[in-house]
């Protein structure tokens, strides 16, 4: 009876992971295609990412990696497409929980510069090379890293959206991404 639970779990799992990799497919077909308008709409920056940090949370725990945030004081919103800057952010903190060994942190800080809003994703993780640096950002990379679950598997990139994507990273460190 425990296998069989065990086997249920498993499916369930796999199950949610190929209806998320088909949800970005038909996103990003929606989006080359211009089938979905872009949704502009206030949104606060400070409870998007308390949201994910509370999503992530789960996972940064089995991983053994420290999750934290660093938001300031004052609420910081913008307009934008909420369910994009949502799967933006989510996805940066997936890769960086993904990437960074146990015992490691990663840390979403959210912080205001004149009328900028820069959302930093921080981790202690494996770095990357600075040669992959410029190319995470393309669809369909694939992903070369030496992460404690690599699995070859490609990345959708982010290159499409609004705003501006950086990272900093020292092959061997830690990595820092910004948008």
């Amino acid at each position: 009876m425990n296998d069989i639970g065990s086997m249920l779990k498993t499916v369930e799992r796999q199950g949610r992971r190929l209806t998320e990799l088909v949800g970005d497919l038909l996103l990003l077909v929606s989006l080359e295609r211009h089938l979905t308008p872009p949704n502009p709409e206030p949104c606060c920056l400070n409870d998007l990412i308390d949201d994910l940090v509370e999503e992530f949370l789960a996972s940064a725990i089995a991983a053994k990696v420290a999750l934290t945030s660093q938001l300031p004081d004052t609420a910081i919103t913008i307009v934008g497409d909420t369910n994009q800057l949502y799967r933006l952010v989510s996805n940066l903190i997936a890769n960086a929980i993904q990437h960074t060994p146990r015992d490691g942190q990663v840390k979403i800080i959210l912080a205001q510069h004149d009328r900028v809003a820069l959302i930093q994703v921080q981790d202690t993780g494996v770095g990357i090379a600075p040669d992959e640096q410029a190319r995470i950002f393309e669809r369909f990379y694939p992903c070369r890293s030496r992460s404690r679950s690599h699995n070859g598997r490609y990345r959708i990139g982010i290159s499409d959206r609004p705003g501006n994507c950086s990272v900093t990273s020292r092959r061997d460190s830690s990595a820092k991404c910004m948008w």
